[in-house]
């Protein structure tokens, strides 16, 4: 800018570095409304090749339905949305390239129409290197706002990254060969010395679960639990309302457990408990809080509770995703095709 000012004197390189200025949010703006119009063509892409999809897997129903033209209707839709949103975006795509362009050529006329305006003779010796010098300047300037908002993403990465690692660490519900204790609660090492390891086993599992525990780890001789919840309420957040209420269940190590219900009756969400991806919580009365410690809301107060799924062992979630053959009812019942007999 120094060098400028000695070529040009001080007005036509500050009316040069303006218009440098003044391009900048137009610029920044025609980037922010481009990316906006391509997030929005891809949107409606997704949309298209999905619908599609769908129809390409399922031909043989709408063949048999007629839905042909109700479907190619539904498609050509799309692909116009998709166009629309093409269209827009190679329009700003012009703007921004012509003003790109253009600028170098605004700055100039701006610098040298000053300079020529106060009655100074504009020689080769002052138009090439002030050109030069503002095709310099012009890079750095045209980045700041690029730069900006890099900084306010990382800003806000930062802010939900930091939000992350501060929330409340998830306890594991299970260690292999761990004794039948709580996973919320510390575990219960410092027993006496003078215990024998089956005793302080005994013991620690009788303060945390209130069970009457033989030497060999079971309640009442029997075999211990592998998977054990006692009177626990579970919630998605800690904020959040009890999914699960006063859930009373024991599996006995080798048994086999069978959950049935109507659909949204908490089967899953159990297993989410067991597998400690929810948050145990107890329900406690507006009069049994103590003081200023009172919430907001009707009912019972959500506060969170030590208790947990407790599980002895290792522990394997295997998932099944339901899907259905491209064929007959009675095919998909008895995975057998054509006639075959049964």
């Amino acid at each position: 800018m120094a060098l400028l000012i000695r070529i040009l004197t001080v007005w036509p390189a500050l009316a040069g570095l303006l218009v440098t200025v003044a391009i900048i949010p137009l610029t920044w703006l025609l980037g922010k409304l481009l990316a906006k119009a391509r997030r929005q063509a891809m949107v409606a892409a997704d949309a298209r090749v999905k619908l599609i999809t769908e129809v390409i897997t399922g031909i043989k129903a709408i063949k048999l339905y007629a839905w042909e033209e109700p479907y190619m209707e539904r498609i050509s839709a799309l692909r116009e949305e998709e166009l629309r949103h093409i269209r827009r975006t190679q329009l700003l795509s012009m703007v921004n390239m012509t003003v790109f362009n253009t600028g170098p050529v605004l700055v100039s006329l701006a610098a040298f129409g000053v300079y020529a305006a106060m009655g100074r003779p504009l020689t080769a010796a002052v138009a090439f290197p002030s050109l030069a010098l503002f095709n310099l300047l012009r890079f750095p300037i045209v980045m700041i706002p690029a730069q900006i908002m890099n900084l306010i993403a990382a800003h806000v990465g930062m802010g939900r990254m930091r939000k992350f690692m501060d929330s409340e660490e998830m306890e594991t519900p299970a260690h292999p060969d761990a004794p039948h204790t709580p996973a919320a609660g510390p575990a219960d090492a410092a027993a006496p010395p003078a215990k024998p390891p089956a005793a302080a086993a005994a013991a620690a599992d009788a303060s945390n679960l209130g069970a009457d525990q033989d030497a060999r780890g079971g309640v009442n001789g029997a075999a211990p639990a592998a998977i054990s919840i006692d009177g626990g309420s579970f919630a998605w957040e800690i904020e959040g309302p009890p999914v699960l209420h006063n859930i009373k269940l024991e599996v006995p190590a080798g048994a086999l457990a069978i959950v049935v219900g109507p659909v949204g009756c908490g089967k899953s969400s159990l297993l989410s408990a067991v597998l400690g991806e929810m948050v145990a919580v107890e329900e406690v009365e507006q009069a049994d809080l103590p003081a200023g410690d009172e919430q907001e809301g009707r009912g019972a107060v959500v506060r969170r509770c030590k208790a947990r799924a407790a599980v002895r062992g290792g522990l394997a979630y295997t998932a099944q995703d339901s899907w259905i053959q491209n064929a007959t009812l009675r095919n998909n019942i008895l995975m057998v095709g054509g006639g075959s007999a049964v």
